[in-house]
Formats: structure tokens, sequence, C-alpha cells
């Protein structure tokens, strides 16, 4: 009866371990997520426009910037 406790006990425990990485594994690429993507995708359409606007040179740099 005991060893049968044991099997069902370590089974358990090895659950718990894996849930706990996926969870873990889960959490640290949301917070680095949160960290670099700092585009969301209308962000990212509006870069993407006005670098297709510098590049065919319809935008001209800041002049105050260098001052």
């Amino acid at each position: 009866m005991l060893d049968r406790f044991m099997d069902v006990f370590a089974v358990g425990m090895a659950a718990v371990g894996v849930a706990y990485a996926l969870w873990e594994i889960k959490r640290r690429r949301k917070r680095l997520r949160d960290l670099f993507n700092v585009l969301n995708a209308e962000d990212a359409a509006i870069t993407r426009s006005l670098e297709q606007f510098a590049a065919a040179g319809k935008l001209k740099p800041y002049a105050g910037a260098a001052a």
C-alpha cells in the first residue's frame, strides 16, 4: 500500500514540477516581451510609413535638432 502511495506521490510531484516550469517560462517570456516589444501593430505601421517617406526623400531632418 505504501509503495503505491509513493508512486502516486512521485507522479504528482513530477506533474507539479513540470507545471511550475511551464508557468515560469511563460512568466519570463511575458516579462521580456513587455520590456522589448515597445511597438504595437499600429506603431509599427506608422514607423514603416515614416521610413518609406524618408527613403523617398519626402521627409527632411529637423533643422532645430542640430542647435
